[in-house]
């Protein structure tokens, strides 16, 4: 093919071709890697699905985000406040219906939260239902992981479902 093409007097095909392959070379060397994701799901029935989710809070480094419609469990509590004072960036969302008007303990986790300096951002509008923040989620962006789950964060009948991905960005997940 290159016997066909017609190159400028003054550059030798010697050094046009020499020129295509490191061309080629760099392109495959420094294309982009592809994300490869390995999923892992676990039933609370026969794991300690909280322990494994604290673990994963305390293990966090730059960047702790969290969205639940209940959170009842104080030992979550716990380990996001020790990683805010840590200095990790930590984000919360919660939902105006859980906190104030559905479920006092998560109430009194979110006010405890909120007395440990750390920014919660409210879903408020619109209210009426079924618009409600029911995602269950946590992205731990140093370590690379996204976990989400089907039950309240905390809660006996809890399936979690974590997503670690290596190379790449974490893909979009939902759940329906």
């Amino acid at each position: 093919m290159l016997d066909r093409f017609r190159l400028p007097r003054n550059i030798p095909t010697r050094c046009f071709r020499h020129a295509l392959f490191v061309s080629a070379f760099l392109t495959i060397a420094l294309a982009g890697r592809t994300a490869r994701a390995a999923d892992q799901v676990y039933f609370s029935s026969n794991t300690d699905v909280t322990a494994i989710l604290v673990q994963y809070i305390n293990q966090e480094t730059v960047r702790l985000d969290i969205s639940s419609w209940y959170l009842s469990e104080h030992a979550i509590s716990i380990a996001v406040a020790s990683r805010f004072a840590a200095g990790v960036k930590v984000r919360i969302i919660g939902d105006r219906g859980a906190i104030f008007e559905a479920d006092p303990h998560t109430k009194a986790e979110f006010y405890w939260l909120a007395n440990q300096g750390i920014p919660i951002r409210l879903r408020f509008n619109p209210t009426w239902f079924p618009e409600i923040d029911h995602w269950k989620a946590a992205i731990f962006v140093g370590q690379n992981t996204v976990e989400f789950g089907s039950a309240p964060r905390g809660s006996s009948r809890t399936t979690r479902r974590r997503l670690t991905c290596t190379g790449g960005r974490a893909p979009t997940s939902t759940t329906g």
